[in-house]
């Protein structure tokens, strides 16, 4: 798993790279605001079959999993790599990192 940090990600979005933005937090805390693009997934619901139902099945796709501080999503980029998934990465401090939300 690497680490990005938040000027990082927002180059990748600036630069439209192509990449899943996993938000693994609650759904009561992507509704009070999310990274734009960002797909919902609570880490409590992180398994190979949810993440088939919601389009992410290649494995080798480009991941950065994001929560609200960067512990859950440090522990999700964990699990999706024991799932086999091997372009992972982790949004550093999360969006508490003065990210932009939508």
């Amino acid at each position: 798993m690497k680490n990005i940090n938040t000027t990082q990600l927002e180059e990748k979005i600036k630069n439209k790279e192509n990449f899943t933005l996993l938000d693994v937090r609650t759904p009561e805390e992507f509704n009070e605001g999310k990274i734009s693009s960002a797909i919902l997934l609570p880490m409590q619901d992180l398994s190979e079959e949810n993440l088939n139902k919601i389009g992410i099945n290649d494995k080798t796709q480009k991941i950065i999993v994001y929560c609200r501080s960067g512990a859950r999503s440090s522990f999700a980029c964990q699990i999706l790599e024991n799932l086999g998934f091997i372009n992972v990465s982790n949004l550093e401090g999360g969006i508490l990192n003065r990210i932009k939300l939508e």
